[in-house]
């Protein structure tokens, strides 16, 4: 059923009264997000923990970049000698 045709439904059942707006209809707004005003310092020992987090977090990000690099590396070598294979003698 069309929306006309339901709003024709209402109208025949209800009259003009049935086709006022009633309550929250159609979609429902968005939530704003609520922005944190309080920012609380961080103690000495919880920044430390933080910096020693990142410092790994980067060590190991490093570590996976350069591994990447050299399977990379392996490939394109291993793509290159099957298209020029060496001449045997």
């Amino acid at each position: 059923m069309g929306v006309v045709q339901s709003w024709i439904k209402i109208f025949d059942l209800h009259g003009i009264d049935g086709l006022e707006l009633s309550g929250k209809v159609g979609r429902p707004l968005m939530k704003k997000h609520k922005k944190n005003d309080k920012v609380v310092p961080l103690t000495d020992s919880e920044r430390n923990k933080y910096i020693n987090e990142i410092i790994n977090l980067k060590s190991k990000l490093y570590n996976t970049e350069m591994e990447n690099d050299i399977i990379k590396k392996r490939i394109a070598l291993e793509m290159k000698k099957d298209i020029f294979p060496k001449h045997h003698k």
